[in-house]
């Protein structure tokens, strides 16, 4: 699923660029093939070919991420509200979702918490203040690093190994990130 979304954050916000005369230089696609290769090799172990219905289901939560990422670009400040209505949503959904089923452990609801209110909005948040400040180009090939970021911070904080795997997959999924955001282009785009 993590591979699948990233695949259609990319596109759809590439995609979109092309539309739109955005045109990308031989580093910018270097960098981009080249963190996308190191994020396949870190992930490809654990790669199996999910229903076709999940995955498409994947697909367009990415291109959602993607175009939410290009309407985000000009009004990062938005997003802290929307978080609010989301959450908001989410408990009329998980209280209407305790009617009809038997009611989940309280740990289930501290993860559940946890995961969104301690992890991923945090993230999001720094996500949208990043967004604005590269192109289209520099903002997509950021958003690789996001599994990167996953895998680093369960070694700091659930004492996970740093596997040999973790560590050379690192160095392309850098490395292109850096190659993209060095880019003539991607520094005459930045503000």
């Amino acid at each position: 699923g993590t591979l699948i979304i990233n695949i259609s954050v990319q596109f759809g916000m590439v995609g979109w660029g092309l539309a739109h005369g955005m045109r990308l230089t031989r580093m910018q696609g270097a960098g981009l093939g080249l963190a996308f290769a190191g994020l396949l090799a870190l992930l490809s172990p654990g790669l199996t070919a999910p229903p076709l219905t999940s995955a498409l289901l994947m697909v367009i939560s990415g291109l959602a991420w993607g175009g939410y990422s290009i309407c985000g670009r000009g009004a990062s400040s938005a997003s802290l509200g929307n978080f609010f209505r989301c959450a908001i949503a989410g408990l009329i959904t998980a209280c209407a979702a305790l009617l009809l089923e038997s009611p989940a452990h309280p740990a289930a609801w501290a993860c559940a918490l946890a995961a969104g209110a301690v992890a991923s909005a945090p993230g999001y948040v720094l996500w949208y203040v990043i967004v604005p400040r590269y192109s289209l180009t520099g903002s997509s090939v950021i958003q690789l690093s996001v599994p990167l970021i996953t895998a680093v911070l369960a070694v700091l904080l659930l004492d996970e190994p740093i596997t040999l795997r973790l560590a050379l997959c690192s160095v392309p999924i850098l490395g292109g990130i850096c190659l993209a955001l060095t880019s003539k282009q991607e520094k005459q785009a930045r503000p």
